[in-house]
């Protein structure tokens, strides 16, 4: 059990390790895993979201900023990645093609902002002082509310059954995850095999969906590509990837 007094220590060590990540232009894969590990920092965090803590939104905002910066490049690589596995790497080869040149044209867009990131996370990084005072009992009441979060997100998704409500849900499996993990409450033991597995299974959908919506975006904003191929391309997604009770829906 972690106790309050080590969560800046905690917390401080993660940083260090955020900031050694981000060192130099960092390639798709360590972009990707840096904005997880910034994901699991803003988790951490949340166990202290109440207004009476002091410099909870500063720390917060500056949290948000750092995975903004990094989310252009990383969902470039994500989708790239994804339509690849879809398609065995073979076929659809000028749509693949335009997919990779978007994958280094936001990297480089990155190169441009890194110098940011290494500020806000040096910021934060001077600002873990604000963690002294935590007390384990804060800890516990905070993993509370990021359960009662997490079951009220599972019963909105299950009545409003709509893209945006399961993707709210994936993200509060993941809070609690993350927030039970740290206080060292197994997340396999506290969530549940299904529910780990579900968490999962959410995060391959919403990496389908973003493709999806990105593949008639780009459709649309370049005539070179074959609008013929793409929709195929779309309806392959929609209609095969997709289980048939969280069937996409394009208007959403």
């Amino acid at each position: 059990m972690l106790k309050g007094s080590a969560f800046r220590v905690t917390f401080e060590k993660a940083l260090r390790n955020i900031l050694r990540m981000a060192a130099g232009n960092p390639g798709p894969r360590t972009i990707h895993k840096t904005r997880k590990e910034i994901t699991k920092l803003r988790s951490w965090l949340r166990l202290l979201r109440d207004d009476d803590f002091p410099g909870y939104h500063e720390h917060s905002k500056r949290l948000r900023k750092c995975a903004r910066i990094l989310a252009p490049a990383r969902d470039a690589h994500v989708l790239c990645e994804t339509f690849e596995a879809i398609c065995n790497g073979s076929g659809f080869i000028k749509l693949r093609k335009h997919l990779k040149e978007r994958r280094r044209k936001e990297q480089r867009a990155l190169e441009t902002k890194i110098h940011e990131l290494k500020q806000l996370l040096e910021e934060e990084l001077k600002s873990v002082d604000d963690f002294t005072g935590v007390t384990t009992m804060r800890l516990l009441d905070g993993l509370e509310r990021i359960r009662e979060e997490m079951n009220d997100a599972k019963r909105s998704a299950h009545v409003r059954k709509s893209n945006s409500a399961l993707h709210t849900w994936r993200k509060r499996i993941k809070n609690f995850s993350h927030a039970a993990a740290l206080l060292d409450k197994t997340p396999r033991a506290a969530l549940g095999e299904e529910l780990v597995q579900l968490r999962g299974m959410l995060g391959e959908l919403h990496d389908l969906l973003m493709l999806y919506h990105m593949l008639a975006d780009e459709i649309e904003k370049h005539p070179d590509l074959d609008h013929a191929m793409g929709h195929r391309a779309a309806v392959l997604l929609r209609n095969v990837l997709v289980p048939r009770h969280l069937r996409i829906d394009a208007r959403r």
